[in-house]
């Protein structure tokens, strides 16, 4: 068993006046007993916990969770947390504590919230983590400026970490957008569905695919509708109600706003 604590072992659970302040680091490595943590009314600062091996269980709302290697917990302050780590199965895991007026803006944009993250393979983050808790060691108030860049670096590699996962929920919502109709799913819908909120959602979704949720799932009902005018022999009417379309005059409308013409003249000019 291996145990470090970068500003030892005492209280460390402070919300302090500064932009940015990491107020513990530790890691604990392979250990043969279970090491309970309880705290009904959460902590004060923000936590990072990765574990590298072994297992831990989490309470969450929906009962205990198994968090395992590659998985990242993030709790916000005030947040209850029961977890323990599951003894004799090689458990290791790396935490950090931080506050300061800054850190609720950084957790934001970085769009953290309290949950278990699938994070696999991060060696830059315990790499990090021992160099922080060494550095702290020195007790240097200079180095505190050292501590706080390798803090943030974490945070902001386990969001880009979760960025490829949020482009496969953003492919999830796109398959049920070409499905949809142009005034169905509400944009909260699709933002739940990523775990996001709806402003941070059309945000992200805009950056990925060039315009907004509700823009692209019309574009999206305006390219099914380009092969049914060509080749199905419909009606302009029944493509459009095909396609989601309860007033063709809008379908119209939208057609022309994307492709620059009428259904009727592009299907002239395909026919």
């Amino acid at each position: 068993m291996y145990t470090s604590y970068g500003r030892g072992k005492g209280e460390s659970d402070f919300q302090r006046d500064k932009q940015f302040y990491v107020n513990n680091c530790g890691m604990m490595k392979k250990l043969p007993f279970r090491v309970y943590s309880n705290r009904p009314n959460g902590r004060n600062d923000y936590q990072v916990i990765y574990v590298t091996d072994g297992c831990i269980e989490i309470e969450t709302k929906n009962g205990w969770k198994k968090v395992i290697k590659g998985d990242l917990v993030f709790f916000e302050p005030k947040t209850p947390q029961h977890y323990y780590a599951v003894p004799n199965v090689n458990t290791t895991y790396c935490w950090m504590h931080f506050t300061g007026y800054d850190a609720e803006r950084i957790v934001k944009k970085l769009n953290l919230k309290t949950g278990v993250y699938q994070v696999g393979k991060f060696d830059d983050f315990v790499t990090r983590c021992i160099e922080i808790i060494n550095t702290m060691k020195k007790r240097d108030e200079i180095l505190e400026y050292k501590i706080s860049s390798l803090a943030i670096a974490n945070l902001v590699d386990v969001y880009e970490k979760l960025i490829p996962r949020k482009r496969k929920k953003f492919e999830d919502v796109v398959l049920l957008m070409e499905n949809d109709k142009p005034n169905g799913t509400k944009i909260d819908e699709y933002a739940k569905m990523c775990n996001f909120s709806r402003v941070h959602f059309s945000r992200l979704f805009k950056e990925e695919y060039g315009m907004s949720p509700t823009n692209y799932r019309l574009k999206l009902l305006v390219d099914k509708s380009k092969p049914l005018l060509i080749d199905s022999g419909l009606k302009i009417s029944e493509v459009a109600v095909m396609c989601g379309f309860d007033d063709q005059f809008y379908y119209s409308r939208v057609f022309k706003r994307f492709t620059g013409m009428s259904p009727e003249n592009y299907k002239k000019m395909h026919s």
